[in-house]
């Protein structure tokens, strides 16, 4: 069997009413993330794993997730608001949805200046309070309302009320889920042409109502890493015991393996098999910044209960 190398993967673009997601890596039913370079160019990414297994993501990540990819990553660029939306956590998608829940994180890499993310209640609030809230056009009000700023980092924690405003442009890394329950949609559920469903009653249960405070929480479903590049840096999968995807957040990168030479450019994610050797990342010109996206390693005996219903 050949050997691995960096892949690279064709976008997923999608449209949606408020913009669109631009799907850099992905293997979730409708979005299933193919090769463009070397000999699996056409190869999707659920075909790789299956054929190379702990060798593309590491072994204690396969043993874990098994035949699923264990990330999404994709491009938010939101011209109007996102929805007010929860995702669930591990256990309650596993019980109603046979599915991993959503913790995620979004990287800013563009805000305009009225741009603003919600994030969060500002108080202790109540079910009750929230669902008329949400009926009477006023649920915003009772949300965290942040200025966001380039190269701004947020962890989104199952459970967290939040909505991504217009203006913004984020990398979202989250786990493999695509479970989202909007509660309210800024008056668009009111409108013929923009009319999506609404899940208020089926999300109550999950959500925190408690106040978020300004302490930013930690996710332990991935690890990421913003790298500004002055210089080469050498890496090795092995230290992480996990494949590395690296995405392009500003200026161009470059990375070396073996005799080749693989372009990183804005916007755009490349996957580093765990099995891989040491190689190097530069800036191509100056400088340049990547985000860097690694797995944590995982007490398989503590999370068998998962684990073990999802495989």
């Amino acid at each position: 069997m050949k050997k691995l190398y960096p892949l690279k993967f064709t976008p997923i673009l999608k449209e949606k009413i408020w913009g669109n997601e631009n799907w850099l890596l992905s293997d979730m039913d409708d979005a299933v993330s193919v090769v463009e370079n070397g000999f699996l160019a056409d190869n999707d990414l659920s075909d790789i794993l299956e054929t190379y297994l702990g060798d593309l993501v590491g072994d204690e990540v396969f043993e874990y997730f098994n035949l699923q990819f264990p990330l999404i990553v994709k491009i938010i660029n939101a011209r109007e608001p996102l929805s007010v939306q929860v995702h669930p956590d591990d256990e309650t998608a596993m019980e109603r949805y046979y599915s991993y829940g959503k913790d995620e994180y979004l990287l800013v890499t563009e805000a305009k200046k009225d741009a603003r993310i919600y994030m969060g209640f500002k108080r202790d609030v109540t079910a009750t309070e929230f669902y008329e809230a949400c009926h009477n056009g006023t649920a915003a009000e009772l949300l965290n309302c942040i200025t966001p700023r380039k190269g701004d980092v947020y962890p989104v924690k199952a459970g967290t009320v939040h909505a991504v405003g217009s203006g913004v442009t984020a990398i979202e890394v989250s786990q493999p889920s695509v479970i989202t329950f909007r509660l309210f949609d800024w008056g668009r559920e009111n409108d013929p042409g923009k009319c999506r469903d609404i899940h208020l009653e089926e999300a109550l249960d999950i959500i925190d109502f408690k106040a978020k405070s300004d302490s930013k929480e930690e996710i332990d479903k991935f690890c990421i890493r913003q790298i500004p590049l002055t210089k080469t840096l050498l890496i090795s999968p092995e230290t992480y015991k996990s494949m590395i995807v690296f995405v392009g957040v500003d200026g161009e990168s470059e990375i070396r393996y073996k005799d080749e030479l693989y372009t990183l450019s804005q916007m755009e994610a490349i996957l580093i098999p765990a099995s891989l050797d040491e190689l190097s990342i530069a800036p191509k010109e100056n400088k340049s910044t990547v985000l860097q996206v690694t797995m944590p390693h995982f007490d398989l005996e503590e999370d068998s209960y998962i684990k073990d219903k999802l495989n």
